[in-house]
């Protein structure tokens, strides 16, 4: 079988270019209560592609087989971000603005292969990483209207941005570097919650404003 790229050439034709870097990673695990849960002992990171991400308030029509949501906040970089030793004042400069997300992805023990299934809908209201105190904002997690988890920036790895410190610094062991432009979701202020087909969860943080996802019926 003749694949399409290889086609596209005998005809003269160019196949489209693929992407040369992600659109962004995401960071999980970053706390205690997560990593016990994913067995793990350190946090995970995973890439993110322009395909994951949906726009707030409308039906997501991926399916799922155990779908939990999980809070975050993805931070926009404005300037590259490139290890190795990173600091938090590193990350503080290259942080051009942050947004509140819900990540949605297949529970630990649904059967799905892990990471087989993720979306992410991100906030609308950036906010400056200077203008409030990220340990210490209070993250409320509602679903059809009902308080299902509440929690802080704090519980990850003690402050958002010492997520970001580690990825740059991670990726840097594998000769990468984070780009100007790319995305870093960071997850999970609260424990994840249950997310069945037809509900939505809303995403507040006081300061940062709120998120909306609504999974498909």
């Amino acid at each position: 079988m003749v694949s399409t790229e290889i086609a596209q050439e005998k005809q003269g034709k160019h196949p489209p270019e693929r992407p040369t870097r992600p659109y962004g990673y995401l960071v999980t695990a970053t706390s205690r209560v997560a990593q016990r849960a994913l067995g793990v002992d350190r946090p995970v990171f995973a890439e993110l592609a322009a395909a994951d991400f949906r726009p707030e308030h409308q039906p997501i029509d991926v399916r799922f087989t155990a779908p939990t949501v999980q809070t975050g906040l993805a931070f926009v970089l404005g300037r590259p971000l490139a290890g190795p030793d990173v600091t938090v004042v590193d990350v503080v400069r290259a942080v051009d603005h942050v947004l509140l997300a819900a990540d949605i992805s297949e529970s630990p023990e649904s059967e799905a292969p892990a990471g087989a299934r993720r979306v992410v809908v991100l906030g609308t209201r950036p906010s400056g990483v200077d203008g409030i105190d990220l340990r210490l904002a209070g993250c409320l997690l509602h679903r059809d209207g009902e308080l299902v988890e509440t929690g802080a920036g704090g519980m990850m790895l003690g402050s958002p941005l010492n997520a970001l410190v580690w990825l740059a610094n991670e990726v840097c062991a594998e000769g990468l570097a984070l780009a100007a432009g790319q995305v870093v979701l960071v997850c999970s202020m609260t424990r994840p919650a249950a997310l069945p087909a037809g509900a939505a969860a809303v995403v507040s943080v006081p300061g940062l404003g709120s998120v909306t996802a609504v999974l498909g019926a």
